[in-house]
């Protein structure tokens, strides 16, 4: 796919030698040397244990990218100053908070989030006002208990810059206590200019022990907590029937077809019974023959009409089964971050 203006976020080493102290000597800029909008960040800094002005070692750059569809383009770091200042960025994204609602407006979407403690996403709403998401539940089945969340500890902006944001919340699920500890979350949101997409990142652990933390087992039993079910709900302003998209691996064809109320579509890794038994995953769409295969390493699952559209998809899902991507009979749109039963151990 041809890529336009697409923000790019890579490390970059720098040489001890190059004596970079200051990231306002440095410009990026593309084939033809002509600077490009762009951030910088130290990440680390040489010796940065005895010298805080020491020279920069890892820095973090951030800018749009644009190439042809199989095709390359490259971009140079500029260290000497010669190239010029980087030029500010077409689309800015715009980042406010009230108490602990935040609204990051990327200028091709605008996300509200940290409003609700059990939402992953307040509102979700298109450039031109359209809103495709009117709320979100955080939910999750633990020992043999269904569960909400009903608690934000901490709600932060890590990063504001012109190119990119970046929001974290953490916050607890109302399982009862087990052993002395209780079910602890954490959800990294990244937000980039001119994109309708965020990344979040999502953790869940168990912040407790039954019986020593040295100790796998207590009395012949996992020291941990089973986890059946770990689910994002999107509540969707699309009305049905929807349009579905389904990909399970890159190798394969999507799985297209119409989903009317009170029927469901997924995308799924399945549960093996044993670790040596092959991975599988399944596709589900109504009114089509699915899809089956190994690893489901190309998860997404798109649903949308006229009005708009919403797409999940799960980074290497294939590496972190049980995990799938629903829509659900009530029309909301869910991913699974466990679809089924996993330990956390203390």
């Amino acid at each position: 796919i041809a890529r336009s203006g697409e923000v790019v976020r890579s490390g970059i080493p720098l040489p001890r030698s190059l004596d970079v102290r200051n990231p306002d000597t440095l410009t990026l800029v593309d084939s033809g040397g002509t600077p490009v909008p762009a951030e910088f960040q130290i990440l680390a800094r040489w010796d940065a244990g005895r010298d805080a002005d020491a020279p920069i070692q890892w820095l973090l750059v951030t800018f749009p990218a644009g190439v042809t569809a199989n095709g390359s383009a490259t971009y140079r770091l500029v260290t000497d100053g010669s190239a010029g200042p980087n030029p500010e960025p077409s689309v800015a994204i715009s980042v406010t908070q009230n108490g602990n609602q935040i609204t990051v407006d990327t200028g091709a979407a605008t996300f509200i989030l940290g409003g609700g403690p059990g939402a992953l996403f307040d509102e979700i709403r298109l450039r031109d006002g359209a809103r495709l998401v009117s709320g979100s539940a955080l939910t999750a089945r633990a020992n043999s208990a269904d569960v909400s969340h009903p608690t934000t500890r901490r709600v932060a902006i890590e990063h504001v810059g012109p190119l990119a944001a970046i929001v974290v919340i953490e916050g607890a699920y109302d399982l009862p206590p087990v052993g002395d500890g209780v079910l602890g979350s954490r959800r990294r949101y990244v937000f980039t200019a001119g994109s309708p997409t965020a990344i979040v990142r999502h953790a869940v652990h168990w912040e407790g022990d039954l019986c020593g933390l040295d100790s796998r087992t207590c009395d012949g039993s996992p020291n941990g907590v089973r986890v059946q079910k770990v689910r994002n709900a999107l509540t969707l302003d699309l009305v049905l029937p929807l349009a579905v998209m389904a990909v399970g691996d890159f190798e394969s064809s999507a799985v297209e077809g119409n989903v009317k109320a009170g029927q469901e579509a997924w995308v799924r890794q399945q549960l093996r019974a044993s670790r040596t038994e092959p991975l599988a995953f399944d596709v589900s769409v109504p009114g089509t023959g699915g899809a089956t295969g190994e690893k489901a390493d190309g998860g997404m699952l798109a649903v949308g009409n006229s009005s708009g559209a919403v797409v999940l998809a799960l980074n290497h899902m294939h590496r972190y089964e049980p995990q799938a991507l629903r829509l659900l009979t009530d029309g909301r749109l869910a991913v699974d971050v466990s679809d089924d039963q996993v330990w956390l151990g203390a």
